[in-house]
């Protein structure tokens, strides 16, 4: 049994290593701006004969390979990250609002809000420290090196 293992497990490996030889080759052909500019104006504008080419490369059955290529290519042109938001305590006593007034003179040219949220840096270190904003919810971010936004993946894959 043990012996029946072992050799599952070389091929198992040995397929594992035939995919990873696979999406290198496609990375490799990738390296180029031509070839990276190609693929994305490709997921930009949703044109899934462009896509497929790319996706065709990949030499091995998967189930969703378009998907998870669509996908694989997501993330490595975008960084997700999470941000804290805070908010000012309400309602604040008189003592809290003067000694909120004077923290907000002492940042003349910072930007302290945007869309009604707090914006992170020395004016909301000073609210913290001064128990004037208090945790409202974390946030998750999504930023892209490509500014257009890739189609769906419906859009590219059948």
């Amino acid at each position: 049994m043990d012996n029946h293992n072992a050799e599952t497990d070389q091929v198992t490996y040995q397929e594992l290593a035939l995919r990873f030889a696979e999406v290198g080759k496609l990375f490799q052909r990738l390296g180029t701006p031509r070839a990276a500019q190609r693929l994305l104006e490709g997921l930009v504008v949703g044109d899934r004969a462009v896509f497929g080419e790319f996706v065709d490369q990949l030499d091995f059955t998967m189930l969703n390979k378009c998907h998870w290529l669509r996908d694989v290519v997501d993330r490595m042109t975008c960084t997700y990250t999470t941000t804290q938001e805070y908010q000012l305590i309400s309602p604040m006593t008189r003592s809290q609002l003067y000694e909120y007034l004077r923290i907000v003179r002492q940042h003349p040219n910072e930007v302290l809000f945007s869309n009604g949220a707090l914006i992170p840096g020395p004016f909301l270190d000073d609210l913290i420290k001064a128990g004037l904003a208090i945790w409202k919810s974390t946030k998750p971010t999504k930023t892209c090196i490509w500014g257009p936004v890739l189609s769906a993946p419906e859009r590219v894959c059948l």
